[in-house]
């Protein structure tokens, strides 16, 4: 499943957002920010099946390097909640990793570039302090897509994130703001093949989980 699939994901919602801003208060939102501690799990599993069966499972953590996020999102306040519809890029870098390699013995070494593409819908409820100032906090679910420089079959997967901030109106239509965003991806990679030997069938498991989280500035123009 490529990066079309949350293209249509997000056309499909934006037009059930239109509907329901009609007589609402619409906003667009842009945001850039560093990522920090991000990390991925990487697990291969063996399950043998035949006269003796049993499992083996293996994990590495990885350690990111600190990489950069923009992203843009069209939003509809209703009272102190808005109602968002995000996309976002993440450059998540270099991503070395080891896993066993159960067929052969030893280890399969990963050296991949990567990027993260994302698609989320929000909500982020909004306290006034001021009538310039004010703090928010929200969450929202979706789906991530890791694009790697080789041929490793990822896939689109559930996201979801949290969040929170402060936000400092500039006029009555712009404000600027900055916060902190913690962002989790389960099974980017998922793959599994399967192989029979005599009396056993023997299926290995791929799979690649990702957590980060990110500081952010951001930009919002409500019309």
């Amino acid at each position: 499943m490529r990066k079309s699939y949350l293209v249509s994901t997000a056309l499909a919602s934006g037009v059930a957002m239109t509907g329901a801003a009609a007589a609402q208060d619409i906003s667009l939102r842009g945001f850039g920010g560093v990522q920090i501690g991000g990390n991925l799990e990487a697990t291969v599993s063996l399950d043998v099946d035949g006269p003796t069966s049993y499992t083996l499972e293996n994990s590495d953590d990885v350690d990111l390097e600190n990489g950069f996020i923009v992203g843009g999102a069209l939003g509809v306040k209703i009272g102190d909640v808005t109602i968002d519809l995000e996309g976002a890029f993440r450059d998540v870098g270099e991503i070395v990793f080891d896993v066993p390699d159960y067929y052969g013995g030893g280890t399969v070494s990963y050296d991949v570039e990567a990027n993260l593409y994302s698609a989320m819908v929000n909500g982020w409820y909004e306290l006034p302090l001021t009538p310039q100032l004010g703090l928010y906090a929200g969450a929202g679910i979706g789906l991530a897509y890791l694009d790697v420089d080789e041929d490793i079959d990822a896939k689109a997967a559930f996201a979801f994130q949290l969040g929170a901030g402060v936000r400092v109106n500039i006029t009555d239509n712009v404000a600027i703001g900055g916060g902190y965003r913690y962002f989790s991806a389960m099974g980017l990679i998922d793959d599994s093949y399967s192989e029979v030997y005599g009396a056993y069938t023997l299926t290995y498991g791929y799979e690649l989980d990702y957590t980060e989280s990110s500081f952010i500035v951001e930009a919002v123009f409500s019309f």
